[in-house]
């Protein structure tokens, strides 16, 4: 997931959440964003103490899927690197403000924390949890600005669900999401992840999906409604996987 740090005119972008795909892939998207402004891969720390949140030294461009198991962070070392540099004017070092942006979710909190080494910011698995600009000084030069995740108002509605910058639970009709789901993993996908019977419609699928997991009203009816909320969730946290 893309984040953009901005100083001035200057843009830099942070690959965040390298662990939920395969580094072959990872390592793609790099190369291709690298041709547009710098970008780093990263994985924030995933500890959950308050502070020495741990860095990795391990070259994150030498990683390997073994490493994502650690809970240190990967990456901090080369993005510190560009941020100093962004310091330097004529040989001296000045004070740069950095604004970090974002769709919601996309783990901008969680790189400050990273960067920071401990919690100033707060964080959390749903979008929304930063609602106002927080200025972090990551030391005497460099201040990160953490800013609520940005929602262009094309993007509000299927689309925006499955980037994880709505709500589930301020969800009305979840069926277009899952649509959109299915057309990115494919049928066959999901009837094996669930271990369920083929399907062909949305609504089959949360049927299905509300019989596995006993999500039923009065009656026995299936609860599609919460069916539909625990594959979205499912897909938000890394559990029903798709990338390109």
């Amino acid at each position: 997931q893309l984040t953009v740090l901005v100083y001035q005119r200057r843009v830099t972008g942070v690959l965040n959440k390298i662990d939920l795909v395969p580094v072959d892939v990872a390592k793609a998207w790099h190369k291709h964003l690298s041709k547009q402004f710098p970008t780093v891969m990263f994985k924030a720390n995933t500890q959950s103490q308050k502070d020495r949140l741990k860095q990795s030294t391990v070259d994150v461009m030498a990683v390997n899927h073994k490493m994502f198991a650690s809970s240190a962070c990967l990456g901090a070392r080369e993005l510190n690197k560009l941020l100093v540099n962004y310091t330097r004017n004529k040989g001296i070092r000045t004070s740069i403000r950095v604004g970090v942006i974002g769709l919601p979710n996309v783990g901008k909190s969680s790189l400050i924390n990273s960067l920071k080494r401990s919690r100033s910011c707060n964080v959390g698995a749903i979008p929304g949890v930063t609602r106002t600009v927080q200025e972090v000084e990551l030391d005497k030069n460099i201040k990160l600005l953490d800013s609520p995740g940005v929602v262009l108002s094309a993007n509000v509605g299927p689309l925006a669900t499955i980037q994880n910058a709505v709500k589930l639970d301020s969800l009305e009709d979840p069926i277009k999401p899952i649509e959109l789901i299915m057309e990115h993993c494919g049928v066959d996908q999901l009837a094996e992840h669930y271990q369920i019977e083929s399907f062909t419609t949305a609504h089959q699928l949360t049927a299905l999906l509300a019989f596995r997991f006993g999500k039923l009203m009065a009656g026995g009816a299936p609860d599609t409604m919460a069916a539909a909320k625990l594959l979205l969730k499912d897909w938000s946290n890394g559990s029903v996987q798709f990338y390109i």
